[in-house]
């Protein structure tokens, strides 16, 4: 009886334990990008209104027009924005829910988005992999220092720098994001694609590119820290912009 009892435990404990493994992590509101397009313009621009969560006004003045995104000073910082092409901006935002509006993240504040055929949502790693990472040399720079791991932890015996030199400027691939870490992997020098696209590179080339670099070194970097950025945007580019 005391064998049965034990066995029974034992099992009991294994399936708290996978009850716990298969449990689904909570949804803090990263998992998710909201873009929001032109769509139709009108003759001022497309104009968004974002909403707090009791239904009330929080901004009525994001818009959309030609020349670009125009943020209200309400938004100042606290916007999360990658400029895609001069046409979009975009917030992390939550799992959207049929016949919902959109939680979106401005700052550490949720509000409220109408999820319309002009917002496309997307997987924060598929959002992000429209972009290459290559970390940006200001003007006077001649080199870059970038923190890199060889797990997705900051382990010191895992970290080393990777210098962006101007004279040799490095592009990484985000092949994945796991919470707050994002993993890059080393581009293949492209430059003799340009032989063949003036301007830009075709989709197609960019799929050889990507499987020609998959034996370079991959590494991770920590891109943000709860609500706060650590990688600047501008670190970023649109694979499929014109130059």
């Amino acid at each position: 009886m005391k064998k049965l009892t034990t066995a029974l435990l034992g099992l009991l404990i294994l399936f708290s334990s996978s009850c716990r493994l298969i449990k689904p992590s909570k949804d803090m509101g990263y998992d998710f990008v909201a873009t929001l397009f032109n769509g139709k313009v009108e003759a001022d621009g497309m104009h968004y209104l974002i909403k707090n969560l009791d239904g009330t006004i929080y901004n009525s003045n994001v818009v959309l027009v030609d020349g670009g995104p125009s943020v209200d000073s309400v938004l100042g910082e606290k916007i999360f924005v990658f400029y895609w092409a001069n046409e979009a901006y975009g917030f992390f935002c939550k799992k959207p829910q049929k016949g919902k509006p959109l939680q979106i993240l401005v700052g550490d504040e949720w509000k409220l988005l109408n999820h319309t055929e002009s917002v496309r949502v997307d997987s924060t790693v598929k959002f992000f992999q429209r972009y290459m990472y290559s970390p940006k040399i200001e003007k006077g720079q001649e080199s870059r220092l970038v923190n890199v791991y060889l797990v997705p932890r900051e382990d010191p015996s895992q970290q080393f720098e990777i210098r962006q030199d101007s004279s040799e400027i490095k592009h990484f691939f985000i092949r994945e994001i796991r919470g707050e870490w994002m993993k890059l992997q080393l581009c293949i020098d492209y430059s003799s694609y340009f032989t063949h696209y003036v301007g830009e590179i075709g989709l197609e080339s960019w799929e050889e590119i990507s499987q020609r670099s998959s034996t370079y070194p991959t590494y991770w970097i920590r891109w943000r820290q709860g609500t706060k950025l650590l990688t600047p945007l501008s670190d970023f580019y649109d694979k499929y912009a014109y130059w």
